[in-house]
């Protein structure tokens, strides 16, 4: 099986167990394709199908049910303000993280969510 085929799936269990709805299937899409491929976070402003207790807590306990880790959902503001509060305070517009912690922001076209991959 892909990993296009896995994120099909499990995005399809999302919709099926009301986790987000079937007219957000490109939501649920996003969330589970970043399931599969294990980003260190997805940063949402989508607030109404992404980014609420809703979808992180119940997306997390169909991904272990499936053997996927859970996806963390914030903001940038809440990722950087989560390095900052770490010690990492040396902050560029570029959203890197001093000389040891650098963020790689990777654009989803189909998504138009960003994918954030820390890089050390």
């Amino acid at each position: 099986m892909t990993s296009k085929d896995e994120a099909t799936i499990l995005s399809e269990l999302y919709i099926e167990r009301g986790i987000i709805q079937v007219s957000k299937k490109f939501d649920s899409l996003h969330v589970a394709t970043a399931s599969v491929y294990e980003p260190d976070y997805i940063v949402s402003y989508n607030f109404h199908h992404i980014n609420r207790n809703k979808t992180r807590v119940l997306s997390t306990l169909v991904n272990r049910e499936e053997g996927y880790e859970a996806v963390m959902i914030a903001t940038a503001e809440d990722v950087l303000n989560y390095d900052y509060d770490l010690g990492h305070n040396s902050f560029r517009t570029n959203a890197s993280v001093n000389q040891q912690n650098s963020y790689n922001f990777r654009y989803s076209d189909l998504f138009g969510v960003s994918i954030i991959h820390k890089s050390l």
